[in-house]
């Protein structure tokens, strides 16, 4: 029986656990069933710069039912709600986790062969608050979306994260949405979907004056061993190379070195470690270790 259904019998269907029962059920799988997947879901306790979980459940609400059109009568106390907050490990180090907020009835009687509440309604929120859409994640269409109504943002190609993208890939996105993007954000400060995170620098392409991209792997990966981080953690992380040149006259690299990159993924690993490298010279910079909570601006 697995450690899922033994809770079950313990704290009743997983529709009702807290985000701290939720949270405590990843902590104990990562450290007593480790594996490698790169795709499971991980889930914390919100820290207190993320929108409390009572108004997140306000903002769903609200967007539902005025998607919906439900009449005031309605309201969420008219149904259960059931609650997570976390992230796809695949995600975990490029962006941050989130909530998601489920309205649903509870069956008339209880029956074994189906789940005890039937959900009608879903819908994501950010950690700033705002109705989060398929410009954030392929998984996390808004309750407009799911009607029909077009996101306003054109589709990211998702089968990979825009880490992993080649650095020509990311210097022909910035070029078109860089500049739009900081008058886009003026407007909607609170937007923290992927289009936000990709458009914190702009970036291009090394000229001949720059290091290049082999050498600058090199330099990351022997600052990471400075750092004290261990071989065997070095040697199972992939990377994601950045060339930033939001200053032209002090361009970067940025390496983001994770074994999540790799799907080498170990109990206790760090979520990634960024090196950032003058691209004139070869000096590190700065070297910096994620963790969940940290502000993601940086991590670019």
């Amino acid at each position: 029986m697995s450690l899922h259904y033994v809770l079950e019998e313990m704290w009743g269907n997983h529709f009702f656990w807290t985000l701290e029962q939720q949270a405590l059920v990843w902590n104990w799988t990562e450290k007593y069933f480790p594996n490698e997947q790169w795709d499971v879901q991980m889930n914390f306790i919100p820290d207190k710069s993320v929108v409390p979980l009572e108004d997140a459940i306000q903002i769903a609400w609200k967007a539902v039912s005025d998607v919906e059109g439900l009449p005031m009568s309605i309201t969420e106390t008219d149904f259960v709600t059931g609650v997570s907050y976390g992230i796809s490990r695949i995600y975990a180090a490029d962006y941050p986790p989130y909530y998601t907020i489920y309205f649903g009835i509870p069956l008339d009687e209880e029956d074994d062969q189906r789940e005890p509440v039937t959900v009608y309604y879903s819908c994501n929120v950010s950690n700033f608050g705002e109705v989060m859409d398929s410009s954030y994640f392929p998984e996390t269409k808004s309750p407009k979306e799911e009607k029909g109504i077009e996101s306003p943002f054109e589709p990211l190609p998702y089968f990979e994260t825009f880490g992993s993208w080649s650095i020509e890939e990311k210097a022909a996105f910035s070029k078109e949405w860089y500049s739009y993007m900081k008058e886009y954000k003026k407007i909607h400060p609170g937007y923290r979907g992927m289009y936000y995170y990709e458009t914190c620098h702009a970036y291009g392409l090394p000229t001949d004056q720059d290091i290049g991209q082999d050498r600058a792997e090199k330099i990351s990966r022997d600052a990471l061993k400075r750092y004290g981080v261990s071989d065997d953690y070095i040697n199972r992380a992939s990377t994601h190379f950045y060339f930033d040149i939001s200053n032209p006259e002090h361009k970067l690299w940025k390496v983001y070195l994770s074994t999540l990159f790799a799907a080498e993924v170990k109990y206790e690993d760090a979520l990634g470690y960024f090196v950032t490298i003058a691209s004139a010279t070869g000096e590190v910079e700065n070297v910096e270790v994620y963790e969940i909570g940290k502000t993601l601006e940086n991590f670019r």
